[in-house]
């Protein structure tokens, strides 16, 4: 399969409820190459906030340093404002463990047959 992506989100209930922050992560390859990928965070600010990985992707498997490099990328494009249900510093930690998340389902996802 020559791409993957993924989905995650943090929400309090259960499926219906809105996600307190989200990200979704596209990943596209050329054999075992991740030539471009992209990262959007949702419920991040006014906006989504789409961040461009490709570069920073350059194999299947990242290593905790790409990993690193995501999760400051994440937290340093939202916007966060406390809400009624969890404070802003809160919710900023989760965007970067969301971004981690959805960038290595998406590259489980391309490495599925299919």
């Amino acid at each position: 399969k020559s791409f993957g992506s993924s989905y995650q989100k943090f929400r309090i209930r259960g499926s219906v409820d809105y996600p307190l922050i989200s990200a979704a992560a596209f990943v596209k390859g050329e054999g075992s190459q991740i030539v471009s990928a992209e990262l959007v965070l949702g419920a991040a600010g006014s906006a989504p906030r789409k961040i461009g990985l490709t570069g920073l992707l350059t194999a299947q498997s990242p290593g905790p340093m790409v990993l690193e490099k995501i999760s400051s990328l994440a937290d340093s494009e939202v916007e966060m404002a406390d809400n009624t249900i969890l404070p802003a510093a809160y919710r900023r930690n989760l965007s970067s463990v969301m971004a981690r998340r959805a960038v290595l389902g998406a590259i489980n996802d391309m490495k599925k047959e299919g």
